[in-house]
């Protein structure tokens, strides 16, 4: 019954964790494009500095460069988000025996100086 349950929560993670990763990839797209929005601008003022300091624009461009760095601030703590998501949903799949192969770093350190088992 339990080997049941389990298999019912790990198959039932898989839909999620599609969900998170095309999400995550549509975040991933809007922060590369606030990224180089950003970049250009800093680009663009840097190349005429200049005709920035002699026309006295550097406080509208500066507000310029902040409101993108507030998006991309924005997208970025999204991101964030559903990688602390996607590794809370990691943290409740069934650990791996010590000595399996395993990605975690804690079961690594949990099995530290025990012997492997042999299934």
């Amino acid at each position: 019954m339990s080997a049941l349950f389990g298999f019912v929560v790990l198959f039932g993670m898989i839909p999620m964790q599609g969900f998170f990763g095309k999400r995550f990839g549509v975040l991933r797209k809007q922060m590369v494009a606030f990224r180089d929005d950003r970049i250009r601008k800093l680009s663009d003022m840097l190349q005429g500095i200049q005709v920035l300091k002699l026309y006295a624009w550097e406080l509208p461009f500066q507000a310029s460069v902040l409101s993108v760095r507030e998006r991309e601030g924005a997208k970025l703590r999204a991101a964030s988000w559903m990688k602390v998501r996607g590794r809370g949903e990691r943290a409740m799949r069934p650990p791996a025996r010590c000595g399996e192969r395993a990605n975690m770093d804690t079961i690594r350190r949990r099995c530290a100086g025990r012997p492997a088992r042999r299934a």
